[in-house]
């Protein structure tokens, strides 16, 4: 497991589960990419001190062993971001009800070459409290998670875990769904259409 705190704010990153390994009980090398939100920019920015755990959940009991933890200080005048856009609907701009209609949303982000990814995961987090009182809400379901993003010849291919299209009914939430992320996904220039698959199945998938 691989847990990022502020200290002082809380924890910053949702816990990441690694099981790479040779074997059972056996450790086995491992990576991973942290997305940080723009809630927990702002929280980088005031508290420059965080601390990252690696550790172990016990099989016995559930308790955490094995723990590693490495005090982090971030250069707050060094961090360098990025102004972005994520499309969601929005109740009163279209008085319709149109099921295709999303709006652009600004969210600023940590400057990354995986900058299509970061955008996604701020999608997936729905609109901000302040935002959901204009108006704004996400046809999304909870704890869709992307489990590939590929950019090549100007199309994006993002392949998501089974909670995207669980218990999604109706033809509109369904078109709603496909427009956030395409809408997304297109705000960049090298990107021309979205293919949108779950577990690799295209064919499928977001059926009203």
């Amino acid at each position: 497991m691989i847990r990022l705190s502020a200290d002082g704010v809380g924890t910053l990153m949702e816990e990441v589960v690694s099981t790479r390994a040779a074997d059972a009980g056996v450790y086995g090398y491992f990576e991973h990419d942290m997305v940080v939100s723009s809630v927990n920019l702002a929280k980088l920015k005031n508290h420059p001190q965080a601390t990252l755990q690696v550790f172990v959940y016990s099989a016995r009991d559930g308790s955490e062993t094995d723990t590693v933890t490495v005090p982090i200080v971030w250069q707050s005048d060094s961090i360098e971001t990025a102004r972005v856009s994520v499309f969601f609907p929005n109740s009163k701009m279209d008085s319709s009800g149109s099921c295709t209609h999303v709006y652009p949303v600004p969210r600023e982000i940590l400057r990354t070459k995986a900058v299509a990814a970061s955008v996604l995961e701020e999608l997936l987090q729905g609109p901000t409290s302040g935002e959901r009182e204009q108006g704004y809400f996400t046809s999304l379901n909870a704890g869709v998670r992307v489990q590939r993003l590929a950019i090549q010849n100007g199309i994006a291919t993002v392949d998501f875990d089974a909670a995207l299209d669980r218990a999604v009914a109706g033809s509109c939430r369904v078109t709603s769904i496909r427009a956030q992320i395409t809408e997304t996904l297109k705000q960049f220039p090298t990107v021309q259409s979205v293919i949108i698959s779950i577990g690799g199945r295209t064919e499928d998938i977001l059926q009203p």
